[in-house]
């Protein structure tokens, strides 16, 4: 790599803060220089995965030019309440508004305006990305879910658009039904992955091989506008609420 490149490569991480719902996101925002697209990580304290995989896959991600959004679904105070009830990590209409907010503030942000924007949900926000993929065609080139209770979003998941990888645990048999059932339902370019490993969690070579899938789907099919650029963003859309599901 010559040095210009490595120079566009380096990120220019800041902390920022998204005004949300009763409260507002506190978000890592790093971007290269030129960024190719944005990806977003969208997870929620339910997700067992440890920062430092996160870290390595913005980090290659980086590398290829794209900018980061590493984020948490709840607010503080909502993880305080979530932490004891788990109320809220199963309440699949505020995740999804929370990452359909998200999608709004990236496309008036200096730099990452029009840019294509990935979803990299885990857990609980593994549904979510589908839903806001579904809600926003126009500004979501791809998703990458991995998740074991995707079937929370069936209502929309005919309707997602943008490119999608299906991440699962092959040792859960209840994870592994569900999320089958989810898949047969996409009708967009997709895919399905089986790790091994427990849910959620750092055991063997689970971490690396989860984000080795991520940042090849993402560098693959990843384009400039969105998976759907001549579809109108489908602000009709029902949203599932967690009494729904």
């Amino acid at each position: 790599m010559s040095t210009s490149a490595m120079l566009r490569s380096v990120p220019i991480t800041r902390v920022v803060h998204i005004a949300a719902e009763c409260g507002s996101l506190v978000a890592e925002l790093s971007a290269p220089g030129n960024p190719r697209g944005v990806i977003v990580f969208a997870r929620t304290n339910a997700s067992h995965r440890k920062p430092y995989s996160d870290q390595e896959l913005a980090d290659s991600l980086h590398d290829a030019r794209f900018a980061t959004l590493t984020f948490d679904l709840f607010t503080p105070a909502e993880e305080l309440i979530d932490e004891p009830t788990r109320d809220l990590r199963v309440d699949l209409a505020l995740l999804s508004r929370r990452l359909i907010e998200i999608i709004d503030w990236l496309d008036a942000e200096p730099g990452l305006a029009g840019l294509g924007v990935g979803l990299f949900g885990e857990g609980p926000g593994g549904a979510a990305a589908l839903v806001a993929a579904c809600v926003r065609p126009r500004r979501t080139s791809a998703v990458v879910a991995y998740a074991d209770r995707l079937d929370r979003a069936a209502p929309v998941l005919s309707r997602v658009h943008a490119p999608s990888l299906i991440i699962v645990s092959s040792d859960d048999a209840n994870a592994l039904r569900s999320t089958n059932d989810a898949f047969r339902r996409l009708r967009c370019p997709k895919q399905l992955v089986r790790v091994a490993g427990g849910r959620f969690t750092t055991t063997g070579d689970t971490d690396t091989d989860v984000s080795r899938l991520a940042f090849d789907w993402f560098s693959r099919t990843m384009t400039a506008r969105g998976a759907a650029a001549n579809t109108e963003d489908s602000l009709r859309v029902e949203i599932p609420t967690k009494e729904a599901i």
